[in-house]
């Protein structure tokens, strides 16, 4: 159903209500702040342009994307409870030096799975007084996390991506990037740390409980994946929501009031990501019935001719405009409907294109979530965990996404 002027109005002012009314800490989030420019700008150029806008399309775009951003911040609450501090220093002072970041790869790729982003929050902030050189940690962390985006979409920028190609077969794509996923990793795996020895007086042992808790993540991640046959998104969502359920009910006998207190807490800090992909949504609606200008056209047109040209559109060009402060989300909502991923070859190569674009931004990008989380666990300036230390390795993975797609499409 189309959108009125008079419907786009009351949107718009329910809108402005609803982020009105939300805490000033949420208002001065970078990510709250770009939702309601792009709502706004959106509104205004659906009355001025008599575009009429499908709500519903706009609303649910990125549907799943949201629904995976709950299900993560309630993994975050489960795993923050787990003591996993004394193990992982006692592991890491134990192997040899030159096997540590190797150790730390392995460790972060598979806490990326459930934990997504939140891996680098969490596991720098354990770290950040155990290893040495303290930017090592962002270091491995960001870009192990980054590397499982080329199997599975770990992140909600690869969930985007994932959304936007319906037809994307999940096993495909995870044999088409494994290669990629194995320069990626070992790209993790030169940088030297020092790690502080453990107390002679620490626990090192995994507690028994957090051992538990990761079976039974574990576990319902099976269940779903392989029995129901969920996709990836509605698998580790679902895991998540009942593995929160699991741990506060079961292990910690907490009340229901305690409970829904946290659900709240930790849905609230997520809230601003959850508007701007809304607002991205309305926005990708909006450009698909906009008419570009000629000259726009033309160049399009003329890029529509050479992949290589295309892919190094995607995949050097945008992220390279990320550094400036443009939301990756934004730019690939904006470039996506205008260039023709099918010069890409199967849905698992445009899949690779646009997720490296993600990636590249996701470390390169000084405002990015990755390297604001890594700063403010490790007291560094954002630009000490952004381009500083991941820009020649950025172009290197970006020149390999390159050529492999273009000898494989």
């Amino acid at each position: 159903m189309g959108a009125t002027g008079f419907e786009t109005t009351v949107l718009l002012i329910a809108f402005l209500l609803f982020f009105g009314v939300m805490r000033s800490s949420w208002q001065g989030k970078t990510s709250a702040t770009l939702a309601l420019v792009i709502f706004c700008i959106v509104l205004v150029a659906a009355v001025t342009l008599h575009i009429h806008l499908n709500f519903y399309d706009g609303m649910t775009r990125y549907r799943s994307v949201i629904e995976l951003l709950i299900g993560i911040a309630l993994i975050r609450i489960v795993f923050m409870r787990a003591v996993l501090e004394r193990p992982l220093r006692s592991l890491l002072s134990s192997v040899k030096p030159s096997w540590r970041s190797l150790v730390l790869t392995t460790i972060v790729c598979l806490l990326a799975l459930p934990l997504s982003l939140a891996t680098i929050a969490i596991v720098t902030s354990l770290l950040k007084d155990i290893i040495r050189p303290r930017h090592a940690t962002s270091v491995v962390t960001m870009r192990a996390v980054c590397a499982t985006m080329f199997l599975i979409p770990t992140t909600v920028g690869s969930a985007a991506v994932s959304v936007s190609l319906p037809s994307l077969d999940t096993v495909d794509l995870m044999f088409k990037g494994i290669p990629l996923f194995a320069i990626a990793f070992v790209g993790c795996c030169f940088q030297k740390m020092e790690v502080d020895l453990p107390k002679a007086t620490e626990k090192n042992h995994i507690q028994a409980k957090s051992i538990a808790v990761i079976i039974a993540f574990w576990s319902f991640l099976s269940f779903f994946t392989l029995v129901l046959h969920s996709n990836p998104i509605q698998a580790l969502t679902l895991s998540g929501i009942l593995l929160f359920l699991f741990d506060s009910f079961w292990f910690n006998k907490r009340n229901v009031m305690t409970v829904l207190s946290e659900v709240r807490a930790s849905i609230g800090n997520t809230s601003p990501e959850m508007m701007l992909l809304l607002a991205c949504g309305f926005l990708s609606v909006l450009l698909s019935q906009v008419t570009l200008p000629d000259i726009v056209v033309s160049i399009l047109q003329r890029i529509s001719f050479n992949p290589a040209l295309s892919v190094a559109l995607i995949v050097f060009v945008l992220p390279a405009i990320s550094i400036l402060g443009i939301h990756p989300l934004i730019l690939f909502n904006v470039s996506f409907p205008l260039i023709d991923s099918s010069l890409f070859g199967s849905t698992s190569n445009q899949y690779l294109v646009w997720v490296t674009m993600f990636i590249t931004a996701q470390l390169v990008s000084p405002v990015s979530i990755s390297a604001l989380m890594a700063a403010n666990s490790l007291s560094l300036s954002p630009s000490k965990t952004s381009f500083k230390i991941h820009t020649r390795y950025a172009l290197f993975l970006s020149a390999c996404v390159w050529a492999y797609v273009l000898l494989t499409r």
